[in-house]
């Protein structure tokens, strides 16, 4: 069963998606509508419904709510995510940066191995369809330059300064 929840949140509306083996969608600043055509456009075959009843999204509800209440700065909630090993690898160090603060492309490259693949780990930021859950966020460009990501670069930009205390209230 594929599900999906809507959490009104302090940043705006935030949509998760899940499969049977995890979180494996989110959607910041977009419509219900938006968001399922979206999965429906990138996860075919599968039937989406509205949460009622999922154990996972229930959990994933309150940890987002727990996460902008102040309470929670890691999420330790399973993910399904399709991505090359050098993907995941990216993903994995990027959960590893401390709410709070940011870190390079080149540095999580360097992280990761791969110390002339500071773009590729942007197009691993870009391929990650699980923002909030992976802090994708918290990489930005050197000398701090915000930068692109899969959410909108103003709720990049509002999540930095929510995480470091800095945020207005939307």
């Amino acid at each position: 069963m594929a599900q999906w929840i809507e959490i009104d949140t302090r940043a705006g509306r935030v949509f998760a998606a899940a499969t049977t083996r995890g979180i494996c969608r989110t959607g910041f600043r977009t419509t219900a509508r938006q968001f399922t055509a979206g999965l429906r456009a990138e996860l075919p075959g599968r039937q989406w419904r509205r949460a009622t009843d999922s154990a996972l999204l229930t959990a994933a509800h309150g940890q987002v709510q727990a996460y902008f209440d102040r309470r929670l700065t890691a999420f330790d909630l399973p993910l399904d995510l399709a991505g090359t090993p050098f993907q995941r690898a990216v993903w994995e160090a990027v959960r590893r940066i401390p709410f709070g603060e940011v870190r390079s492309y080149q540095q999580v490259a360097e992280e990761v191995g791969r110390p002339k693949a500071p773009r590729a780990v942007g197009n691993a930021m870009n391929a990650c369809k699980v923002g909030l859950f992976i802090p994708c966020h918290r990489v930005v460009a050197a000398g701090g330059k915000i930068g692109g990501w899969g959410g909108d670069v103003t709720t990049k930009r509002w999540l930095i300064e929510f995480e470091r205390g800095q945020a207005i209230e939307r």
